[in-house]
């Protein structure tokens, strides 16, 4: 009797032992519920339209960028930037909607040179704009927006004057600064060289440069793919620096109300509202 019961133990246990390792051979062999791993593949490298531009990395350094962006996470397109496409390529970045930048601006000629500097600050649509004398002194300050240009000299500042924005006027005409609209307008034949740089060995940038075939000049552009900001421009003349504007430092934080208060303690932001 013993005998029995050990002999039906055993033939059970083998029997149960056997079916295990039927399914474990079935589900390995079927492939379900077992989910395949893939390895991403590698970005490909971008290849240079032209010659290298100053200050650029290889191009297998260059930085990616994405035309479409969507609000889910999704794949970084390299785009390969060329003479054909980098006007499209920058009209498809923005510039931070709140900043502050300090710019120094450089002319040179036979014999001498002379710098200039701007402050701008960015916020709600309204940009104000320190302008610095031959001396490096705040001179004036220009705030412009909501279609209204208020004035005030450093020295004297009451009153303050208080205009209508002219037509096609912007606070960039205003503070003379490049920006990447102008190489938007460029005719595309002037368009030499596009490609990916480094500028300073760490600012990933579109660099562009351009000539108007016959002419001596020409002039390069450095847009940062970080925050689509002209970070610097050059223009050379028979390949000697002539002009030369660099954003020396930027800070992407909002501006505080401080920095638009008028010198009669009202908001910039509240005159301009409130002006007919």
């Amino acid at each position: 009797m013993k005998e029995n019961r050990i002999r039906l133990l055993l033939t059970l246990s083998a029997t149960a032992l056997l079916l295990v390792a039927f399914l474990v051979v079935s589900v390995l062999s079927s492939g379900r519920d077992v989910l395949p791993i893939e390895l991403p593949s590698p970005p490909p490298e971008v290849s240079s339209a032209s010659e290298s531009p100053p200050g650029s990395a290889s191009p297998d350094l260059s930085p990616p960028v994405s035309l479409s962006p969507s609000p889910s996470p999704s794949p970084i397109v390299r785009v390969e930037v060329s003479v054909d496409n980098v006007q499209e390529i920058i009209r498809g970045l923005s510039r931070p909607e709140a900043y502050h930048g300090e710019w120094t601006f450089a002319l040179y000629w036979k014999g001498g040179s002379q710098t200039f500097l701007r402050n701008v600050w960015v916020r709600d649509g309204v940009t104000k704009i320190e302008i610095f004398d031959l001396h490096d002194k705040a001179e004036k300050y220009v705030i412009m927006g909501m279609d209204r240009v208020l004035l005030w000299s450093a020295t004297a500042p009451l009153p303050i004057t208080n205009i209508a924005l002219g037509d096609n006027i912007t606070a960039d005409d205003a503070a003379e600064l490049p920006t990447y609209e102008d190489v938007l307008a460029l005719p595309p034949e002037s368009i030499q060289t596009a490609d990916y740089a480094l500028l300073d060995e760490n600012v990933p940038c579109i660099y562009v440069k351009a000539g108007v075939k016959g002419s001596s000049y020409v002039t390069e552009y450095w847009i940062s793919l970080e925050n689509g900001l002209l970070v610097k421009t050059e223009t050379q003349c028979a390949g000697v620096t002539t002009y030369r504007c660099t954003l020396t430092s930027v800070d992407e934080s909002r501006p505080a109300d401080e920095v638009f208060l008028l010198p009669d303690n009202n908001l910039a932001m509240d005159v301009l509202a409130r002006t007919p």
